[in-house]
C-alpha cells in the first residue's frame, strides 16, 4: 500500500473535492483519497502494483477530465484561476 500527492488544475471549491475523491475512489487499486481544493492536492492511497506515477496521474485525469480537472504530478505553472476553470464547475454546482 503506498501514498502519493498529485497536484489538480481546476480544483475551487469543496464540491470539487468531494467530486474528485468519489470518482477516483472508482479507479482500480485505489484505498482512499483525499482531496483539498485550497491548495489543490490530492492524497491518493493504494496498492497501484508497479505503476509509474505519471501514469497513474493519467489515469486519474480520464477520470475527471470530463468535469474540468487535470491531475499531474507537478504543481501547474499557472498559479492562478481563471474564469474558465469555472465553465463545468458552475452548473455542476446549480
Amino acid at each position: 500500500m503506498a501514498s502519493h500527492k498529485f497536484h489538480v488544475s481546476g480544483m475551487h471549491c469543496q464540491s470539487c473535492s468531494i467530486l474528485i475523491e468519489e470518482e477516483l475512489r472508482s479507479v482500480g487499486g485505489v484505498n482512499s483519497v483525499s482531496a483539498n481544493y485550497k491548495i489543490k492536492e490530492v492524497i491518493v492511497t493504494g496498492d497501484f502494483e508497479e505503476k509509474d506515477l505519471d501514469r497513474l496521474a493519467e489515469e486519474f485525469t480520464k477520470k475527471v477530465r470530463e468535469y474540468g480537472y487535470i491531475v499531474t504530478r507537478e504543481r501547474s505553472a499557472r498559479g492562478k484561476t481563471v474564469w474558465a476553470d469555472f465553465k463545468i464547475a458552475i452548473p455542476f454546482s446549480i
